[in-house]
């Protein structure tokens, strides 16, 4: 599958950082030298090696994605933009508040079709990908009793791409989820709770992935995530 990387894509975070220490993070976290460049007096920072471009606003707001998309977000912040609209801006509204939101436009896709694949499960999923237009999401944000949420919204060019995505999705996740909990492995365990609290639903064209824990519970994940990482699904029995 290949996936054109020339799409619009942005994403705007709130923290309590200054712009020096937000640039002191942003050195000490990327791998690949930092080219600083200015557009309308404000610096745009490019990371060589995956060409993504960041901005401090002010306030602790950043700005991070493509250049045109940060370059664009700067403009309105400057209020020398209208704000966006359309389809970007439904999908970007139907987001949770939270200290991280994001929308992008998905790029164009192209599968890579060859004889020795039989057309099941793998390859139906890349032929629902293709219909993706859109998507968006909203992480960290007040779940309500002490919870934090994570969900990411994916709009299709119709509505019944969504439904089959929504219907693999679930059962993907009870798929694992079972596979885990027959293990006696206790970050497999772990995970199997955390599945537990994943869910994709439907709205019209919209599918709707969340997850919502406990903090402790989103750390505990984190955890049983590293310790499992590169071992795949446990085998049944």
């Amino acid at each position: 599958m290949n996936v054109q990387p020339d799409a619009y894509s942005g994403s705007i975070a709130w923290t309590e950082f200054s712009q020096e220490e937000f640039v002191t993070l942003l050195e000490e976290n990327v791998t690949g030298e930092i080219t600083e460049s200015e557009y309308e007096g404000t610096t745009l920072y490019t990371e060589s090696e995956s060409g993504q471009v960041t901005a401090y606003l002010g306030g602790g707001a950043v700005t991070f994605g493509s250049e045109d998309a940060v370059t664009d977000t700067i403009d309105l912040a400057a209020g020398n933009a209208d704000p966006f609209s359309g389809e970007a801006r439904s999908l970007y509204e139907e987001t949770r508040d939270g200290p991280a939101q994001f929308v992008a436009q998905f790029p164009d896709i192209e599968e890579e079709m060859s004889g020795g694949q039989d057309g099941g499960g793998e390859m139906q999923f890349q032929g629902l990908l293709t219909q993706v237009t859109w998507v968006s999401g909203s992480f960290l944000y007040d779940a309500g009793d002490n919870n934090k949420g994570m969900t990411m919204n994916v709009r299709f060019d119709n509505e019944d791409a969504a439904t089959q995505t929504q219907q693999f999705m679930t059962q993907l996740l009870q798929q694992y989820q079972a596979q885990l909990e027959q293990s006696q492995n206790e970050s497999n365990q772990q995970l199997a709770e955390t599945l537990s609290k994943m869910s994709a639903s439907q709205n019209g064209r919209t599918v709707a992935i969340s997850y919502e824990d406990t903090v402790e519970n989103w750390a505990a994940s984190i955890r049983s995530g590293a310790a499992s990482a590169g071992g795949g699904p446990p085998a049944g029995g």
